[in-house]
């Protein structure tokens, strides 16, 4: 499913009329897992795709207009 669409579903069953920053967070975990494949180096380092989606999600900041 597209990540897009998704944030649009969440945004829609909370009773929202549009689409925030917040939707995209709740629904990139299931969605990016399995999309995402870390390396080898970062499988070696214990690191998984939800720890990039993870951090991704930390360092990507809202816009002022939200």
């Amino acid at each position: 499913m597209n990540l897009v669409l998704a944030a649009k579903a969440h945004a829609m069953l909370h009773g929202q009329v549009y689409v925030g920053c917040e939707n995209v967070a709740e629904v990139a975990l299931p969605i990016m897992r399995h999309r995402m494949i870390p390396n080898f180096t970062a499988q070696s380092e214990g690191i998984s795709s939800d720890d990039i989606t993870r951090r991704l999600l930390k360092e990507v900041r809202p816009s002022k207009g939200e």
